[in-house]
This record gives structure tokens, sequence and C-alpha cells, in this order.
């Protein structure tokens, strides 16, 4: 989760949205876990709570995974939403 937000020399957290970030809304009522591998980086957890929003850093595209299942996404995307435990563009 830590390319998603930049923290500082002091050591705060810098929420100000992620230039390029992908938004994944999640409309359920259960929190999930995403699976996030942004191309050429490494594969981070990605915690969604219910009924909220995340953002991740996807400018270059990623590859998203909730429950087993695997989605492909570009840098134009700018939201995906998790409806009914899956991924919904």
């Amino acid at each position: 989760m830590t390319s998603a937000l930049a923290r500082s020399a002091s050591g705060t957290v810098d929420c100000s949205p992620v230039p390029s970030a992908l938004t994944i809304t999640n409309k359920d009522k259960a929190a999930y876990t995403v699976k996030v591998t942004p191309t050429g980086g490494k594969e981070m957890d990605l915690a969604v709570k219910a009924d909220s929003n995340a953002q991740v850093d996807c400018k270059m595209g990623c590859q998203l995974s909730l429950n087993g299942k695997t989605q492909n996404v570009d840098g134009k995307l700018v939201t995906i939403t998790i409806k009914d435990d899956k991924f919904v563009m």
C-alpha cells in the first residue's frame, strides 16, 4: 500500500489524490483485500472497506485480484467497482 500514499521525511502520510490513480469503489457491505500488481512493480494488498473507496497508483496499468478472480486494467481507467463480490467496470 505504500505506493498509493506518499510518506514525507517527517513520517506523515500525504493523503492527497495520487496522479493517475485508480479508484476502487466497494458497493458491498463487506470489506475486501484486493491484490494489486502494478506493471513492473511488486504485488501489494489493498484494504477496501465496506461502502468505501480506495486509491492505488496504476498509471502504467496493473493487475487486480479479488477472491481468485483477476482483472487487468490500463493506465487510462480511473474507476472500478466491487459489487456482489466481483469487479464491475
